[in-house]
């Protein structure tokens, strides 16, 4: 019904960055509503599918599903411990018979030091998907004449990608 996948299962605890891709199996399902709950020290960016957010960062699918795919992009600002964690995923739907529903589903991530970067090993699945879901989400958004300014993770306000970002960042 759906699966969580990782961009990487280990992240960076210092200015990591990392995309899940939240896939929804059954096209029956209507009227999705998903909540991601993240792990202290991790943050995320609206979604990058284009779907509508509430300010609580609930991310609603409405009516018949067009489009079943979800792509979260989440960093860290500041140092975290090293570890494992939980990222706990809860989607509420109508099925097939209009019935409410409520599915959990939980990922690991584990926290690694800069000095174990070489161990991640990439989801190419779900890095495949990062660059075109980044360029359709800024061209569905219709702002008319407000102005938009995006700022990556990891550059912050000095306006440049630290050494780590760059050397793992798919789309530098």
């Amino acid at each position: 019904m759906m699966r969580l996948h990782l961009e990487k299962t280990r992240m960076e605890n210092e200015e990591g960055l990392n995309h899940l891709w939240v896939e929804i199996m059954d096209s029956a399902v209507c009227d999705v509503r998903i909540h991601i709950d993240l792990p202290e020290g991790l943050l995320r960016l609206p979604n990058l599918t284009g779907h509508e957010e509430s300010d609580s960062g609930t991310i609603f699918l409405d009516g018949p599903l067009k489009e079943r795919d979800v792509l979260v992009e989440f960093f860290t600002e500041e140092a975290v411990t090293p570890g494992r964690c939980e990222i706990i995923v809860v989607m509420d739907y109508r099925d097939a018979h209009n019935r409410e529903q409520s599915m959990i589903r939980t990922v690991v991530l584990e926290w690694v030091e800069e000095t174990q970067w070489e161990e991640i090993v990439i989801n190419d699945d779900v890095a495949g998907r990062v660059k075109p879901m980044r360029s359709m989400s800024l061209q569905r958004k219709d702002h008319g004449d407000e102005w938009i300014v995006l700022v990556p993770p990891g550059t912050g306000m000095r306006g440049e990608m630290s050494e780590l970002e760059k050397k793992y960042r798919i789309d530098y």
